[in-house]
């Protein structure tokens, strides 16, 4: 099991069944792309097989956050794709927008 830089980060022996759990070091915890490949007893690998990891890491919270002069926009910077809720004191969603693929909103 590789990641996308071809780093190998796990590996295990097939049972009988087909099955196999391999562990991964380091866990892949944030979206990462993995590749998959069962090698025989000839060495011959096959082709690889392409998973996502989960994405269970929580976001770095917003920065460079700014409310315009007259208090209508709110601008920043956080987690490409995440969404970002603006929120009164009681918890009130004021608006919120989805972070660009360059980190801004």
């Amino acid at each position: 099991i590789k990641d996308a830089d071809g780093n190998t980060l796990g590996s295990a022996t097939v049972a009988a069944d087909g099955s196999f759990t391999a562990t991964l070091s380091p866990a892949q915890t944030n979206g990462q792309s993995l590749s998959v490949t069962s090698t025989d007893t000839a060495g011959n690998a096959s082709t690889p097989a392409t998973v996502v990891a989960k994405d269970t890491t929580a976001p770095a919270a917003p920065t460079d956050v700014v409310v315009s002069n007259d208090g209508v926009t709110v601008t920043g910077k956080a987690e490409a794709g995440s969404t970002v809720a603006i929120k009164d004191a009681n918890g009130t969603t004021l608006g919120s927008a989805t972070v660009g693929a360059d980190g801004s909103f």
